[in-house]
């Protein structure tokens, strides 16, 4: 968990804006949301929803797990976001949604096996990936605290 500690910490204290965190969860919350997305997410996404549930800088929050509730129904969540993209936009069974905003941007974990970990960008429109944004949850949370701090 160090590199995502790390990470948390750099933001916290280094954010040219606010941060704000969802609150850390427990791990029996993690294996609920796995269950009803039929899907396992990556240890390194795990770590963070663990440490902090999810959250970053205000208004470009990384969806997670709210309030220790893996099935809340709010956006931010990992589940209801992922459910409405299902629903709306057709994403595939295979990807979680980290982040979601204004029904335009869509990122995902992607769970596919010989994709597994990658984030993606999942265009709306098309409905389909569009392009890898990094190869692990790691690099992406890195390049998120980067340019941000």
């Amino acid at each position: 968990m160090g590199d995502i500690k790390n990470l948390v910490t750099r933001l916290n204290h280094g954010a040219q804006d606010e941060v704000y965190w969802l609150g850390a969860c427990d791990e029996s919350q993690i294996n609920i949301l796995e269950n009803k997305l039929n899907l396992s997410l990556p240890n390194e996404l795990k770590e963070f929803i663990l440490l902090v549930g999810g959250g970053g800088v205000v208004g470009e929050e990384i969806s997670g797990i709210v309030d220790n509730d893996a099935l809340a129904e709010s956006g931010g969540a990992i589940y209801y976001d992922t459910c409405q993209c299902r629903k709306e936009y057709s994403l595939p069974s295979d990807m979680a949604v980290i982040y979601f905003k204004d029904d335009d941007v869509c990122w995902c974990v992607d769970c596919r096996k010989n994709t597994y970990g990658q984030i993606v960008n999942y265009d709306l429109f098309s409905r389909k990936i569009s392009n890898v944004l990094a190869p692990s949850f790691r690099f992406f949370f890195e390049e998120y605290v980067n340019l941000r701090t």
